[in-house]
C-alpha cells in the first residue's frame, strides 16, 4: 500500500501537468492561428514547426525544408532566400523579403513578404532554438502600394512641373507653414537674396523690405507681421513697400495669404505709370482750369473730383463745399435753391435722369439750359473714359444775341458797301463775278445788266478795253483778268486812257472767293508826286548836313589831340611841379577834352550810321565772357564813383553771332550812363538771359539812379536829347542812347526802356542769335535825325 500510494502520488501530479500543456498547447495553437501570417521553422535537431497554411499560401503540397520554399520562388529571390536564412541560421540574423511568386506557378502570381526571425528563450539550449520563416500575403497591399506609388510618382512630376514654374516666375515667392516659418521659396527670392534655398530656410532669411515712410527691423516687422496678420484675420494681407534688387530701389506690393503663400510683385512700373498718370491727370486739370467754359469732372460715384474757376463763378458756389466733393444731387439740389436751373414740373424726375446718366450715356450729347435770369447755356455732357462724366457750361447768351442781331448787321453792311467810294467786285474760284457795288460799275461805266448773270472775268474785261490806251492795253487786260483768278494778296494802279488813275487791291477770301477793290486815286497821286519830290530834296539837305558835323568833327580832332597832349605834359610835371591850382586846371583841361573827343566820336559814329557807311564785323562770342569784360572795364569806374557793379549771367547761356567791338561800345554808353545819373552808394546791375521770344538774347543795364519821367521817354532815342531832370554833373551831351540804339538795330536787335522818376532806369537790349539780315541793317538809315543839327545851334 504505501508503493502504490507512492506511485499514485507521482502519476497524479504529472497527469495533471500533461492536462496543463495540453490546455497551454491548444492555446498557443489558437493565438498562432489568430496571427495573419503563416510560419514555418525548425530547430537544430530538425524538428519542424509549420502552420498549416504555409504551404497553401505558396502552392505547395507540404514544406519540409527551406529548399521546398524556395523551388516556387522566382530564380533571383530563391538564391536572396538562400543566404538570409543561412545568415539567420547562423548568426541569428533577420531579414525581411518581397517576392512576386510566378504568375504560371501555383501560387498564382501573389506577392508575399518573408520574414524571418529566430525564436529563443533566456537560458534555452541551442538546439532548442528555432529559426522561422514568417509569410504574409501582401498581394492587395502591393497593388494598393503601387497604386499609390504611381499617384506619388504624379504628384511628385506636377509638384516638380508646379516648382519650375514658380520658379519662373519674375517675382519672389515663398511657402510658409503653420507656424510661419519659411518651408520654400523660388529662385527669383534666391536670388534677390543671393543665397541658397536650403541656407534660406534654415536660417529663416526674410525679404530685406521697408514700410514707406518707416525704420525698424526690415524682416521681423516686414513679411512675417504681415503673415500673422493674415493668418489672424483668414484673408489675404497687402502692402507696398521698397525693397533693393541688383542695387537698385524697387517699389513692390508684398502680400501674404493666411497660413500658405507670400509673394513680392515688383510694381515700380505701375507707381511710374501712377506717378504719370496723376502728373497727366494734374495737366489735364490745370488745361481745364484755363479754360474760360465752366467745367466739372465726376467719377463713378457721381462725386464731384474737379470743378475749374469758371465754374465756381458761374453758379455761384463756395469754393470750400465743392472741395469736399459733394455728388452730383446734391449740386442739382444746390442750383435749385439758389434758382439756377431750368423750371421742372417734376425735379425728382429731371434729378433721376441725370443720375441714370452715368450708367446709360454713350455718347455726348448737348442741351440748351434757359436759366431764370435770362441766361442761355450750351451744356455737354461727356462719358468720362474712367467711369462718370464731364460737364461743361458755355455762357452762349452773347452768341444768341449776336446771331439775332446777324441779319440787321447784314443788311447794314450791304447798305454801307452800296455806299462805298471804292468799286468792289467779289470773284468766285471758277472767275465769275459773285458780287458787286454800284460803284463797281460807275467806275468802269458800266450799267447793272451787264453785271448780271455773274459774268466771268474774261468777258468783263472785254468791257474795260475802251478805258485804255491800245498800246497799254494787252498789258493792263491781263493784269484785270489774274485780278479775278489768282489767289493771293496784291495791289498796284492801273492809268486809264483819259488820265484817271485807279489803284487796285486784291484779297483772297476765306470761302475760296477772291475781293478786288478799285479806287479813284488820281488827286491822291498828283500830291504823291509832289511829296515825293520834297522828300527827295530833303534827303539831300540832311545827306549835306551829315557829311558837314563828319568833317567839321574831323577837323576837330586834330587841334583837340594837341590841346589834350600838352595838358597832359603839364599834368604830369615833365616841366616842373604845378601847384593845387594849376593841378585842378591841367585834369580840367584834360577831362573837358575827353568828354569833347567822346562826342566827336559818337558825332562820327551817328553820322556814320545814318550815312549807312557803318558795317558791322559780325562773329560768333560768348554772351557770359561780354557781360564779364564789360563788368572788368566798369568795376574801377564804378568804384570811383562810389557805385557798386554786379552781373547775372548763367555760364551756359550760349553765344551770339554780333561784332564784339560795337556791342562793349553799346554796353559801356549804358553803363557810363547808369554811373552819370546814380547817386553815390548807387548800384548797377548787367543782366543777360535767354529772352521767350524765341532765338534772342536779353542784356539789362539797371541802375538806381535818377530815373527817366515819362513825357521824356519819347523823344529818348533822338541825338542831343536829354531828360528835363537830367542835369546832372556827369551828364552827357545826348548822343549815348541814340548811338546803342541805332547799333543794336543793325543787328536786328531792339532796345525796350523801363524807367521810373526817383528809382532807377533798366535798358534791355534784344538781340538775335544770328547776324542781322540786310534789311534789318537798313532799319536805322530810314529813321531821320532832324534834331542832330538843332540842339548844337543852342549852346
Amino acid at each position: 500500500m504505501p508503493v502504490l500510494s507512492a506511485i499514485l502520488d507521482i502519476i497524479v501530479p504529472g497527469r495533471a501537468k500533461l492536462k496543463q500543456l495540453a490546455r497551454e498547447n491548444r492555446r498557443l495553437e489558437m493565438f498562432l492561428r489568430a496571427i495573419p501570417w503563416e510560419y514555418c521553422g525548425w530547430n537544430r535537431i530538425g524538428t519542424q514547426a509549420v502552420s498549416p497554411g504555409f504551404a497553401r499560401m505558396i502552392g505547395a503540397t507540404s514544406i519540409d525544408t527551406v529548399m521546398d520554399v524556395q523551388k516556387f520562388l522566382t530564380p533571383d529571390d530563391a538564391a536572396a532566400l538562400d543566404g538570409l536564412y543561412a545568415h539567420l541560421a547562423e548568426y541569428g540574423e533577420p531579414f525581411q523579403l518581397e517576392t512576386r511568386l510566378p504568375e504560371d506557378g501555383k501560387g498564382g502570381g501573389r506577392t508575399l513578404r518573408l520574414i524571418g526571425k529566430r525564436g529563443q528563450l533566456p537560458g534555452m539550449a541551442s538546439d532548442e532554438v528555432f529559426d522561422v520563416i514568417w509569410l504574409q500575403d501582401i498581394t492587395q497591399d502591393s497593388e494598393q502600394m503601387s497604386d499609390v506609388s504611381e499617384v506619388l510618382k504624379t504628384t511628385e512630376s506636377r509638384e516638380k512641373k508646379w516648382r519650375d514654374v514658380l520658379n519662373a516666375l519674375p517675382f519672389p515667392l515663398w511657402l510658409r507653414n503653420p507656424d510661419l516659418d519659411i518651408e520654400w521659396c523660388n529662385k527669383t527670392y534666391t536670388d534677390v537674396l543671393g543665397e541658397a534655398s536650403a541656407s534660406i530656410v534654415a536660417e529663416q532669411q526674410e525679404l530685406p523690405t521697408t514700410i514707406i515712410g518707416k525704420k525698424g527691423n526690415k524682416g521681423e516687422r516686414g513679411s512675417r507681421t504681415l503673415a500673422r496678420r493674415a493668418l489672424a484675420g483668414h484673408d489675404i494681407q497687402t502692402e507696398r513697400r521698397h525693397l533693393v534688387v541688383d542695387g537698385k530701389r524697387r517699389f513692390v506690393e508684398v502680400s501674404e495669404v493666411a497660413g500658405m503663400t507670400g509673394y513680392a510683385y515688383d510694381i515700380t512700373a505701375l507707381e511710374e505709370m501712377e506717378a504719370q498718370l496723376k502728373h497727366h491727370i494734374a495737366t489735364h486739370h490745370g488745361v481745364l482750369e484755363q479754360l474760360r467754359t465752366a467745367t466739372a469732372v465726376f467719377d463713378g460715384d457721381m462725386r464731384l473730383q474737379f470743378y475749374n474757376t469758371a465754374y465756381e463763378q458761374l453758379w455761384d458756389l463756395d469754393g470750400k463745399w465743392l472741395n469736399a466733393k459733394p455728388k452730383l444731387s446734391e449740386i442739382l439740389d444746390r442750383f435749385r435753391e439758389n434758382r439756377k436751373l431750368p423750371e421742372q414740373a417734376d425735379f425728382k424726375k429731371y434729378r433721376q435722369h441725370w443720375l441714370k446718366l452715368f450708367s446709360s450715356l454713350l455718347e455726348p450729347y448737348e442741351e440748351m439750359l434757359y436759366l431764370p435770369d435770362g441766361t442761355a447755356l450750351r451744356m455737354t455732357v461727356v462719358p468720362h473714359p474712367m467711369g462718370g462724366l464731364i460737364i461743361t457750361y458755355e455762357d452762349v447768351t452773347s452768341r444768341l444775341e449776336l446771331e439775332t442781331s446777324y441779319n440787321t448787321l447784314v443788311a447794314v453792311q450791304k447798305e454801307t458797301l452800296d455806299n462805298l467810294n471804292e468799286g468792289l467786285a467779289v470773284f468766285g474760284g471758277d472767275g465769275c463775278l459773285k458780287l458787286w457795288n454800284p460803284k463797281f460799275g460807275t467806275l468802269w461805266g458800266l450799267p447793272p445788266e451787264s453785271l448780271e448773270g455773274a459774268p466771268h472775268i474774261t468777258k468783263l474785261a472785254e468791257q474795260f478795253a475802251p478805258h485804255f490806251a491800245p498800246e497799254t492795253w494787252e498789258k493792263d487786260k491781263e493784269t484785270i483778268i489774274q485780278n479775278g483768278l489768282e489767289r493771293g494778296i496784291k495791289s498796284g494802279r492801273l492809268r486809264l486812257a483819259n488820265g484817271t488813275i485807279l489803284e487796285y487791291t486784291v484779297l483772297p477770301l476765306p470761302d475760296g472767293n477772291i475781293l478786288n477793290s478799285y479806287f479813284d486815286v488820281t488827286d491822291e497821286a498828283m500830291v504823291e508826286n509832289a511829296l515825293l519830290e520834297k522828300n527827295a530834296a530833303l534827303e539831300e539837305t540832311e545827306r549835306m548836313k551829315l557829311d558837314f558835323l563828319a568833317n567839321v568833327s574831323y577837323q576837330l580832332r586834330t587841334p583837340l589831340n594837341a590841346i589834350t597832349g600838352f595838358a597832359e605834359i603839364l599834368d604830369q610835371e615833365y616841366f616842373g611841379t604845378l601847384n593845387e591850382r594849376q593841378k585842378e586846371y591841367t585834369e580840367g583841361v584834360i577831362s573837358a577834352a575827353k568828354r569833347l573827343a567822346d562826342l566827336i566820336d559818337d558825332i562820327l559814329d551817328l553820322s556814320t550810321i545814318e550815312a549807312g557807311y557803318l558795317e558791322l564785323t559780325p562773329a560768333e562770342m560768348s554772351v557770359y565772357a561780354l557781360v564779364h569784360d564789360i563788368e572788368d572795364l566798369a568795376m574801377e569806374w564804378g568804384r570811383k564813383h562810389n557805385i557798386h557793379i554786379t552781373t547775372k549771367c548763367p555760364k551756359n547761356i550760349g553765344q551770339i553771332t554780333a561784332d564784339e567791338r560795337r556791342l562793349k561800345q553799346v554796353l559801356m554808353k549804358l553803363v557810363s550812363n547808369a554811373i552819370a545819373f546814380s547817386p553815390d552808394g548807387g548800384r548797377i546791375e548787367i543782366a543777360a538771359k535767354k529772352y521767350s521770344k524765341e532765338g534772342h538774347i536779353a542784356i539789362t543795364v539797371s541802375d538806381t539812379g535818377t530815373g527817366i519821367a515819362k513825357e521824356d521817354m519819347e523823344n529818348i532815342f533822338s541825338p542831343f536829347e536829354k531828360a528835363k531832370y537830367s542835369k546832372h554833373r556827369r551828364s552827357g551831351a545826348g548822343l549815348g542812347l541814340s548811338i546803342v540804339k541805332r547799333i543794336v538795330d543793325l543787328h536786328g536787335g531792339d532796345v525796350k526802356i523801363e524807367s521810373e522818376l526817383g528809382k532807377g532806369t533798366a535798358v534791355t537790349l534784344l538781340l538775335p542769335l544770328a547776324a542781322a539780315t540786310e534789311e534789318e541793317k537798313e532799319k536805322p538809315q530810314k529813321k531821320p535825325v532832324k534834331k542832330a543839327v538843332k540842339k548844337p545851334a543852342k549852346k
